[in-house]
């Protein structure tokens, strides 16, 4: 039987090296402050279109029985493989939304909420991509000269693509669903929590920035950034990184 590998359901990448990644592409204040704004912004006005998906129910918690409610949990588990105070902090700012969100969709028109929700979901975005990346945000030296921030995207970093390195399936995820994380981390070390963190984003950061001036991938293949692949499941049988088995035969 083909052994399932453990480490393709767990990240290669730290939090200090996709923060490192994300804030590579979003260094200037101004950009740090437009998605400040909007990412919390996008992520509460796509739950008051969720929150029309719902389980029709009349006991006190039925307003979060919706999609966004799932898929603000489902966030939170992703995002807690790297970071798990983080988002824990996420999870209770966006919950009470949740929770407003269903509580509207249960009294509310649709052909109400839903094109203001659009509209503001819309807008948000703008104010992240347009304004923030392209008007805010300093260019990024590459090997090929330099490129607007939204290089993030046209190179599928967002998507934990092109990395230089082999990761799994999870830091896709990570990756594109940073955005949230990276905001409560400016939010934290602006009242002087998480130093520490910060500083080794920092330092990521500053290396990742070197490595596309000189036109290389944000990771070395050849550094310490990727564990053992070599963490496998098997039934009754599991292979540790040196190789010995562990388990019953």
């Amino acid at each position: 039987m083909r052994g399932v590998r453990i480490a393709d359901f767990l990240p290669i990448l730290s939090v200090q090296q996709h923060l490192g990644l994300y804030t590579t592409f979003h260094k200037s204040s101004g950009n740090r402050w437009a998605h400040g704004i909007c990412v919390p912004i996008v992520l509460v006005s796509m739950m008051f279109l969720q929150a029309y998906i719902r389980v029709p129910a009349t006991h006190p918690a039925a307003c979060l029985l919706h999609v966004g409610t799932l898929l603000t949990v489902a966030l939170g588990v992703v995002l807690a493989s790297v970071d798990l105070a983080g988002a824990a902090l996420l999870t209770v700012f966006l919950l009470p939304w949740c929770a407003i969100a269903g509580q509207i969709a249960m009294v509310c028109t649709p052909w109400i909420v839903v094109p203001i929700a659009v509209g503001v979901h819309l807008a948000a975005w703008y104010g992240t991509v347009v304004v923030g990346h392209e008007k805010l945000e300093r260019l990024v030296e590459t090997g090929t000269g330099t490129e607007d921030s939204n290089v993030y995207f046209r190179r599928g970093y967002y998507l934990g693509r092109n990395l230089g390195v082999s990761v799994t399936h999870v830091d896709h995820l990570i990756q594109f669903c940073i955005a949230p994380l990276s905001v409560v981390q400016d939010a934290l070390s602006s009242v002087g929590f998480r130093r520490g963190l910060q500083e080794r984003i920092v330092t990521q950061r500053t290396g990742i920035e070197l490595r596309l001036a000189d036109g290389a991938p944000p990771f070395d293949a050849h550094s310490s950034v990727a564990r053992p692949k070599n963490w496998v499941w098997r039934p009754h049988n599991v292979t540790l990184p040196g190789g010995e088995p562990n388990g019953s035969p």
